[in-house]
Order: C-alpha cells, then structure tokens, then sequence
C-alpha cells in the first residue's frame, strides 16, 4: 500500500513557555482525532511528529494514523532550526519509499513547519543540504507570534503562512486547518493530483498570507527570555519580555517550569538591565522584583528586601538599586 507521508515540526523553545506550548500539544491531539475519523486518511496516511529546541528529537516516528500516540512535549532552550532540517532529511530518506522499477513507493511527502522564534544553530548550510536530499516534496511554514523572520523562513519554501496570535484559540484552529488540509490532499492524491493547497482556507481568519513588508525585510529579535529562580522554593521560572518602540523591554508574563528544559538554561548574550521593565510577580511565591547575584543568575526578591540569600550559588548579601549591569538571556 503506498502512503502519504506526513511530517509535522514543532518549535519546543523557551519562547513556547506557557499557553503555546500547551495549546501546541492540545492541537495536535485534536488534529489526531479528526484525522482518525477520516476513512481515507486511515488507510494511506502516515505520520512522524519532530519537535526541535536544545536539539532536533523524533516525537513520533512515521506510523499509521491510527497507531500514533503522542507522547508530552517538553519545553527546550534553543530554536536549532537547523537540526531540525537534519533530523527531517534523515527521517524521509530512512522511512519514506522511494519509487523503483519494480515498485511504486510512497506518495510525495508533506511537511508542516510551525516555529514562533529565530534560529540559534547553524540552520543556513543545514537547509541547503535539506533541500539537495529532497526535491520532491509539498513544504509549509507556519510563522507564530511577533518575532518571525520571514526572510529567513521564505528561504525554506514558497508557501509560508502567519498566525499573529498565540493564544489557545489560534492554535486550536491552526491544527484543525492542518487536518483539513491533511484530508484534502489524501483525497487529492488517491485520485492522481498531488498539489499544494491554500491553508487560509481551512484556517477561519487564524492564519494570512505574509505581506511583502514581512518577506522583504530582515526582523531583529522582538522578544528576550530569561531564566530566573524563586528565592523561597528555589524553583525554575521564565520570564518573558517583549521589545517596544523606546527600544525598552517591557515584561508580559512569568511561566513557571514543571520540569527542567532540555539543553538546561543555555544563554545567548545579555541585555543591559537599564533597558528592562518592572518583571511580573514570580509565579511561585509572589515576589515582585528580581534580584542580579555575582554568580550571574536572577532570582525573585520582595521590593523592600535589603538582604537575600541567592538559592542558586547559596551566597547571601546586601542589595543595591544599581541598574549598571547586563544580565544573560535565555538562548531561545
């Protein structure tokens, strides 16, 4: 039986933190279910779940529809892009059929590209290399949120796509476009037509078309993460900071961290601290100030503290006002 070899690639950095990553989690299930519902799907359809952070990492490796189960996606530090174009290589010339003389292999594969920051890798040389070992195949891009690089991502295909919100009802009908289109192209190809569809048409005002200005102009980085700790339980957490038009950060929200990021909390320069606004409260005990030790990390602090003890390095000291210093963001 030939397939129709699906591949989804999901962006698990940093910036996912929060809402997105568990609207991203929330969505593919939902995508599993309408696609399991599907009798045509069912019978030629196959699909492989790729996320990509610290590192690339196969999810689900390409199964039937109805054997995939999909296991929690884990938050990472790091958008390598770039191993994710290796690891996708590697999984299509591995379990993608290739037509011979004496069989027909699988249909045309297609590929979902749903990424919400800039690549921390080496993704340029990785993508060439991609794009030698696989000529024949459909290839979407679906940019999230304020801080896509169209530029970089119209270099990846032609057919790139812009979901300007990020909240769980976006998502919600981002996958559910997804499925449709899914289903579309299965019916496509059982009846000889392979060809490129339009996801806005599935998608209920969710995603648009990238204007030239967004294809046409190189983005500098709209959001910076960093990682801090909660000086009482000594929890992980993530704070998120948002660039406004005074070139100033503005913070917008605080995620605490259920587990450990894979790749740990990999840094990516600093940022003066006279350039960031007041932090939200952190997420564990309610401090709603962070505090800069010597040992470089940032940990919540009560703002009429004068004396704290840093949960990180265990060092205890005064607290000065001083803003003249630069503290380490978050690689993804």
């Amino acid at each position: 039986m030939r397939r129709l070899p699906i591949f989804v690639c999901v962006d698990v950095s940093e910036s996912m933190a929060g809402d997105a990553l568990e609207s991203v989690q929330g969505g593919l299930q939902t995508m599993l279910l309408a696609l399991k519902k599907d009798p045509m799907v069912i019978e030629i359809g196959a699909i492989s779940v790729i996320s990509f952070g610290y590192g690339a990492k196969v999810e689900v490796p390409l199964t039937s529809i109805l054997d995939v189960r999909l296991p929690k996606l884990r938050l990472s530090s790091g958008t390598s892009l770039g191993a994710a174009f290796d690891l996708l290589s590697s999984e299509i010339l591995s379990n993608v059929k290739k037509t011979t003389c004496e069989v027909r292999g699988d249909y045309k594969p297609i590929v979902f590209l749903i990424t919400d920051g800039q690549p921390t890798d080496d993704w340029a040389n990785s993508l060439q290399r991609f794009k030698r070992e696989n000529r024949n195949l459909l290839f979407y891009a679906i940019g999230c949120g304020d801080d896509i690089d169209f530029s970089l991502l119209k270099q990846v295909t032609d057919n790139c796509y812009a979901l300007r919100d990020m909240n769980s009802e976006a998502f919600g009908k981002l996958f559910k476009c997804v499925s449709a289109s899914i289903q579309s192209a299965t019916n496509s190809v059982a009846s000889g037509a392979e060809k490129s569809e339009d996801l806005t048409e599935w998608a209920a005002g969710a995603l648009e078309k990238p204007t030239f200005e967004d294809m046409n102009s190189s983005r500098g980085m709209k959001q910076i993460m960093l990682s801090a700790m909660c000086s009482r339980t000594g929890k992980h957490y993530l704070v998120r900071y948002h660039l406004n038009d005074n070139e100033q950060y503005v913070c917008t929200a605080s995620h605490p961290l259920s587990e450990a990021l894979e790749g740990g909390h990999a840094k990516a320069g600093q940022v003066h601290a006279s350039r960031l606004g007041n932090p939200h409260p952190c997420p564990y005990c309610g401090n709603q100030a962070l505090v800069h030790c010597q040992c470089g990390e940032l940990s919540c602090i009560s703002p009429i503290a004068r004396e704290m003890r840093c949960p990180s390095c265990g060092n205890s000291g005064t607290i000065s006002c001083d803003r003249n210093f630069s503290v380490d963001r978050s690689k993804g």
